[in-house]
């Protein structure tokens, strides 16, 4: 027993030994794959660190003591495939008014460092470089990608300065894992840049989260913007520039694309704009695809000029100002987009042949869709529901409004307004409203196959014009059908809350009421307050009788006007003339 007692220091002194040995061996075979064979230690080999770039051969590796320095610059790769990095932590470099850190030779890395410049903290100028958790703080640029090509920069740290990354002419590069937060003017500035990647990058306080100018073919995907107080991310012209999986909170806009072609945006949530969630300006063919929009102060997506443009599988809420607006720009496409608690859902002002396609908008304050001086558009399959007015045409002229539902609007479903012509509104279904259907100071519109029931009036008409025509339609379970007033209500429009005052003028023609179902209405299917006599033949009247109001005619004719007949001096002409008038006449046209 005493024996052992006394051997037992000698044992562990053995196990001591065998223990650092093998920690010793360890760490030389870790130092072994870490750092290659003739690496360069900065000072413990070579004094200085430029001694240490002048020694540099093709693909060696220069470590600095992290523990040491900060060195200065400015440090210049000019040898290909050079590495300089450091050990025991990050190695501390610093400079003025050159570039602290050159990469100007091919498949040249920098990894590891703190970099403090006044004017460039890292500039990548070769082809296939690297740089590797690298902290900036400060100066005009943090990192500059100048004609670099298929380089990867990743886990990158910058913190204040003018702009954090700027990637100028170059191109085929990757850029992941970025944070970026206080800088001046811009986190990120793409110029004259192609077919670069930004993948998990973050920017955070700067005037400009990112802008890619003049370029084409670069993807951010997963970025995020806060704070910006200009733009989250803007595209200046350039073609086919993406953005993807990305969030952008609390900047003035979300997202801008201007005079860009082709740009995409998508299935991205942008939140908390103080004006636009997203604006395109003079954009052309870009895409807006299910992103979410929420709040925005101003409008949640808006298109100023351009044209084929589409916003697709959208949520849209809480925007002030119109959910999408389209503004002078024309062939666009708004399709399948869910639009919930705004002020108006889809706003068309002075554009074209844009076509709405199954929207559904839920709890417009003002207007569900309204369209202002709009020419030649179509809306198809869209929803509105629990809107003040449900669609809103403004002095437009040929829009077809087609196969929608309009429920629950506190005033009006569908408004023609102030000299709206040669519009379609065919086979809706309008249901709950003060006024279903209200076309006042409109010509030449064509009314027919529409499904309108359960309002207040099924439709109002006030001073139409010339060819109104109202057919096939069914007014059913109303409490008046059809009126034609001689005084126009305004407050039961929604118009005063945009802004819109009708037009005040007499009727200039007398409207088209044929083949229309009037059933269930619980005063008056038919109610006529002018002085002119509405002709209302022609039409079904349910299981009883017409309930009409006075200066409503019902037989004969379901319309009042003149045919010319061989008005030209042409013998063929004269006789077929003739012929046709003495057909008529017979039928009881007179």
């Amino acid at each position: 027993m005493k024996s052992l007692l006394r051997r037992k220091p000698l044992w562990i002194v053995v196990f001591v030994i065998v223990v650092a040995g093998v920690a010793v061996l360890v760490t030389w075979s870790l130092r072994k794959e870490r750092f290659p064979e003739g690496t360069l230690f900065v000072p413990r080999d070579v004094a200085t660190l430029s001694e240490a770039l002048r020694l540099a051969m093709p693909g060696a590796t220069i470590v600095l003591d992290a523990r040491r320095g900060p060195y200065s610059g400015p440090v210049v790769l000019s040898t290909e495939g050079v590495t300089l990095t450091a050990t025991r932590g990050r190695a501390a470099l610093v400079g003025e008014d050159e570039p602290v850190v050159s990469l100007r030779a091919d498949s040249t890395t920098a990894k590891h460092l703190d970099i403090r410049g006044a004017s460039v903290g890292v500039a990548v100028e070769g082809t296939g470089c690297r740089v590797e958790d690298v902290r900036a703080f400060g100066g005009e640029v943090a990192v500059l990608l100048s004609g670099s090509r298929q380089g990867m920069l990743e886990r990158l740290t910058i913190t204040g300065g003018r702009t954090g990354v700027a990637v100028l002419a170059s191109s085929g590069n990757v850029l992941r894992s970025l944070a970026i937060r206080g800088c001046d003017q811009t986190g990120i500035r793409l110029e004259k840049a192609r077919a670069n990647e930004v993948h998990d990058a973050s920017v955070d306080g700067a005037a400009t989260g990112v802008s890619v100018e003049e370029s084409e073919d670069n993807a951010f995907v997963g970025l995020s913007v806060t704070g910006a107080s200009i733009v989250g991310y803007e595209v200046l012209g350039g073609r086919s520039n993406t953005l993807e999986a990305s969030q952008i909170r609390s900047s003035r806009v979300g997202a801008s694309l201007e005079r860009t072609d082709e740009s995409q945006i998508g299935h991205c949530r942008i939140a908390s704009t103080q004006d636009a969630g997203v604006s395109l300006v003079e954009a052309q063919r870009s895409r807006l695809e299910r992103n979410a929009v929420s709040p925005a102060a101003g409008d949640g997506v808006r298109i100023a000029g351009g044209k084929e443009n589409a916003v697709l599988d959208g949520r849209l809420s809480k925007c002030q100002g119109a959910a999408v607006r389209i503004d002078a720009s024309d062939a666009n496409l708004v399709a399948r987009n869910e639009i919930t608690s705004g002020t108006i859902g889809i706003s068309l002002v002075r554009s074209s042949e844009n076509r709405l396609l199954d929207n559904t908008i839920v709890r417009s304050g003002t207007a569900g869709i309204l369209l202002l001086e709009a020419r030649r558009n179509r809306l198809l399959d869209n929803r509105v529901e629990g809107a003040t007015s449900g669609i809103t045409l403004v002095g437009a002229a040929g829009n077809s409004v087609l196969r929608s539902v309009v429920d629950h609007c506190t005033l009006s479903g569908v408004v023609l307004a102030n000299h709206c012509q040669g519009n379609d509104l065919s086979e809706n279904r309008i249901a709950r409203a003060s006024a279903g259907l209200v076309a006042a100071t409109s010509s030449r519109d064509t009314i027919q196959g529409n499904e309108v029931s359960k309002c207040g009036a099924g439709i109002v008409l006030y001073a139409p014009g010339f060819g109104v025509r109202i057919a096939g339609n069914r007014l059913v379970g109303n409490d008046v059908g059809l009126q034609w007033q001689a005084a126009l209500d305004e407050r039961r429009t929604a118009l005063p809350l945009l802004g819109v005052s009708v037009v005040r003028e007499p009727s200039g023609g007398t409207p088209i009421v044929v083949s229309n179902l009037f059933a269930r209405n619980r005063r008056l299917d038919v109610e006529n307050s002018t002085s002119e006599l509405l002709y209302a033949g022609g039409n079904r009247w349910g299981d009883g009788e017409a309930a009409v109001s006075g200066a409503v005619h019902l037989p004969g004719s379901a319309w009042k006007g003149t045919v010319v007949i061989a008005a030209g001096r042409d013998l063929v002409d004269l006789v077929l003339g003739e012929a046709l008038a003495g057909v008529l006449s017979e039928a009881g046209f007179r």
